[in-house]
C-alpha cells in the first residue's frame, strides 16, 4: 500500500514540480514511455477541464435558481468581494501554469535527439512518403531497427504534409523548403501505421 502511494505521489510530483532525484526520465527510451508521457499530460489536462466544467456548471445553475427574478423582483447593487476577484484570477493562472509545465516537460525530450540515432531522410510528396537510409537505400516503407533511436529529417517536395504515427503519439509537420525533425526509440519489433 505504501509503495503504491509513493508511486502515485512520485508520478503526480513529477507533473507538478521538478523531480527531486536525479534519475533522468527526460528522454523517452521506448514506445511505452513515450505514449505514457503523452497520455499522462492529456489526462491531467482532461481532469482539470472536467473539474472546471462541473464547477462552472454547478455555479451557473445555483446562481440561476438563487437570483431568479421571482425570488428577487427588485434588483439590488452588489459590491464585488475582493477575495472572490483574487481567487478567480489566481486559481486559473496557477492551473494554466501547471498545464504549461506538464506540456513543456514532456515536449523537451522530443526536441533532444540522442547522438547515436540512425538518421533517415524523409521526403513528402502528394500521395506518399520516400525514406532514404544512411546507406543510400530508398523505400516507400519506413523500416527502423529495434533498440536504437531513429531520427527522421523531413522535407516536402510540394505542399505542407504531416507525418503522424498514431501508435507512438507523434506528429510533425513537413514543410517545403524547410527541414523538420522527429525522433523515436522502440524496444520492440512491430508494425505501425504512418499517416
Amino acid at each position: 500500500m505504501i509503495t503504491n502511494l509513493l508511486e502515485i505521489g512520485d508520478r503526480l510530483g513529477g507533473f507538478l514540480v521538478p523531480s527531486a532525484h536525479l534519475e533522468d526520465k527526460g528522454s523517452f527510451s521506448s514506445i511505452p514511455d513515450l505514449t505514457q508521457k503523452v497520455n499522462d499530460s492529456f489526462m491531467l489536462i482532461f481532469v482539470i477541464s472536467i473539474v472546471l466544467l462541473v464547477l462552472v456548471t454547478a455555479f451557473m445553475v445555483y446562481f440561476v435558481v438563487r437570483y431568479h427574478h421571482k425570488r428577487n423582483p427588485r434588483a439590488s447593487e452588489v459590491k464585488e468581494p475582493l477575495l472572490l476577484e483574487i481567487a478567480w484570477t489566481v486559481i486559473p493562472t496557477i492551473l494554466v501554469f501547471i498545464m504549461f509545465w506538464v506540456g513543456w516537460k514532456n515536449y523537451l525530450p522530443l526536441r533532444h535527439v540522442p547522438e547515436n540515432a540512425m538518421v533517415v531522410k524523409v521526403t513528402a510528396r502528394m500521395w506518399g512518403w520516400k525514406f532514404q537510409y544512411p546507406n543510400g537505400t530508398k523505400s516507400d516503407v519506413l523500416r527502423v531497427p529495434a533498440g536504437k533511436p531513429t531520427q527522421l529529417l523531413m522535407t516536402s517536395d510540394d505542399v505542407l504534409h504531416s507525418l503522424f504515427i498514431p501508435a507512438l503519439k507523434l506528429k510533425e509537420d513537413v514543410v517545403p523548403g524547410m527541414e523538420t525533425t522527429m525522433w523515436f526509440h522502440s524496444d520492440k519489433e512491430g508494425e505501425y501505421d504512418i499517416y
